[in-house]
């Protein structure tokens, strides 16, 4: 059984949000109420963010049923979700720099993201 660390649902996404999956396997979460109007074509925006625990590497980050490993966990995110629903989601296998906002998972396919979409973290 598992444990749901963290969870929300994407209400929109920004123009570029694809030619950053294509260009860099990213996506950068924001909660709608609170990201700047600037930033809002790179971010995925989402609302009802909720941080239950400490996102640890190990944890499942899930975008809607697809289930990614977490591998590394930047200094700020913990911080970042629970205080701005923001943080950088890295699909590199961790082989990337681990900046302090920057959750690094397993590198796979991102899945389509639409809104509704529920983007979760888990720890088995």
């Amino acid at each position: 059984m598992s444990k749901k660390i963290y969870g929300t649902k994407v209400t929109a996404l920004g123009g570029q949000v694809g030619d950053f999956i294509d260009a860099a396997k990213m996506i950068i979460l924001f909660e709608e109420s609170l990201a700047l109007p600037e930033l809002r074509d790179c971010c995925v925006m989402h609302t009802g963010n909720q941080v239950a625990d400490q996102i640890k590497v190990g944890d499942i980050f899930k975008i809607g049923e697809e289930p990614y490993e977490i591998l590394a966990v930047g200094s700020e995110v913990q911080t970042n979700l629970t205080n701005l629903g923001h943080i950088t989601v890295k699909f590199d296998g961790g082989k990337g720099e681990v900046l302090e906002g920057s959750l690094h998972v397993e590198e796979a396919p991102v899945p389509e993201i639409t809104p509704g979409t529920e983007i979760s973290i888990e720890r088995m």
